[in-house]
């Protein structure tokens, strides 16, 4: 199949391989509808690639390598939203633990103990103190949220709030 890129995209069969794939992959991938300019820039990547890595000789067909291709940069932003998303979770806590250190200042000569203490906690330690502490949401639903026991989150707790004393009293 030795097709131009401007072929392929004109190819009906193509065309809608990619856009059900797109489907299927993207829709578990955000909670809202992107837009059409994007659905199309992620297809035109994905035959553009499966065009770039088709082999003829590996008997497969070249529909496969469009699916895999989408479906690959699909997870690729998922993950990439993932993470900015874990990014912004941890700028909020900053944020909002500004605020909130300003009842606490009095028992610290600065605020530099506190932000040391807290970025001295591991990435799921800091989320999860923002989850109780910051955005207020219950036990329970935190372990829901993580498929885990409200034993285990408390004690989660428990450990961050030691290893932030003992931080800040040292």
């Amino acid at each position: 199949m030795e097709l131009t890129f401007e072929e392929l995209l004109k190819n009906e069969d193509v065309i809608k391989i990619a856009k059900s794939s797109y489907a299927k992959h993207a829709s578990a991938m955000y909670k809202i509808d992107p837009s059409k300019e994007y659905m199309k820039s992620i297809i035109y990547e994905a035959i553009w690639l499966a065009q770039k890595n088709y082999k003829s000789d590996k008997n497969t067909s070249f529909l496969t390598y469009v699916h895999n291709r989408v479906k690959y940069i699909c997870l690729t932003n998922k993950r990439d939203y993932i993470n900015k998303l874990k990014k912004a979770k941890i700028y909020s806590f900053y944020s909002k633990a500004a605020d909130k250190l300003n009842d606490f200042a009095f028992y610290h000569d600065s605020y530099k103990d506190v932000f040391e203490a807290i970025e001295s906690l591991n990435e799921k330690d800091r989320i999860l103190m923002t989850e109780v502490y910051i955005n207020q949401v219950t036990i329970p639903d935190i372990a829901s949220q993580y498929k885990t026991t409200e034993r285990k989150i408390l004690y989660r707790i428990k450990n961050a709030i030691e290893k932030i004393r003992l931080r800040i009293n040292n």
